[in-house]
């Protein structure tokens, strides 16, 4: 037990050391290493990281980091952390942000309920990055202020077709119903046959193919629910 200790105080020493390393690679290692060991304790180390690492990369990866790490000891500075990385200059590095946020919200329900989390959930639904929108969409799944709804029915016209299901499926398990709602599935049900797209799910922990007209055809039941 006692060199298991050790081991891991070593580990998380070099760790430490590599994230301060002038070395693009050194420090994605080092972040990536600690996602792997599941070392929560190290998670402040990453909010300087996030806020200031020269590589946009490194800066996502910390993002990701911080939302799988974070434990309830850290939860609101990962998030406030996490909030101010929505408005980073990289696409990217917002995309993670958001995600991490939803990460954080799997186990708590600190995010739902949260104002300033809303806000900048709501204010990236107007990001000009596609992945950014669709993530902050599912992140407000459950945000309980009455302007979400209102904000996502906005994207029912959004340009980008996956922001579109995205906000179609975050309002269908949110309680939304409507007409609108109902003719944006049978529209997008036309572009993806139109288009070809394929469509992944998520089945007993497989990511699966799915017949486009099979899970139109399965949102419209959710929405007669």
């Amino acid at each position: 037990m006692q060199n298991r200790t050790e081991s891991m105080t070593d580990l998380f020493e070099d760790i430490r050391q590599r994230l301060s390393s002038e070395y693009e690679a050194s420090r994605e290692t080092a972040v990536r290493a600690l996602i792997m060991a599941r070392i929560a304790e190290a998670v402040p180390l990453l909010f300087p990281i996030l806020e200031s690492d020269p590589s946009a990369r490194v800066r996502a990866l910390a993002a990701l980091a911080i939302g799988i790490l974070t434990k309830e000891v850290h939860l609101e500075e990962s998030a406030l952390a996490l909030c101010k990385a929505i408005e980073d200059a990289d696409p990217w590095v917002r995309k993670y942000a958001v995600a991490a946020l939803k990460l954080l919200s799997c186990d708590s329900d600190f995010i739902s309920k949260n104002k300033l989390i809303i806000e900048k959930c709501l204010n990236a639904l107007d990001d000009s990055e596609p992945h950014v929108v669709m993530a902050a969409a599912y992140v407000l799944e459950k945000a309980t202020l009455d302007e979400v709804d209102s904000r996502l029915v906005v994207l029912l016209n959004h340009p980008d077709c996956w922001v579109r299901l995205s906000a179609v499926r975050v309002l269908i398990e949110r309680g939304y119903r409507s007409t609108e709602l109902s003719r944006s599935i049978d529209l997008l049900q036309e572009e993806f046959e139109r288009l070809n797209y394929t469509i992944l799910e998520e089945y007993d922990f497989d990511i699966v193919e799915v017949n486009p007209s099979d899970f139109f055809s399965k949102l419209r039941a959710k929405l007669e629910t």
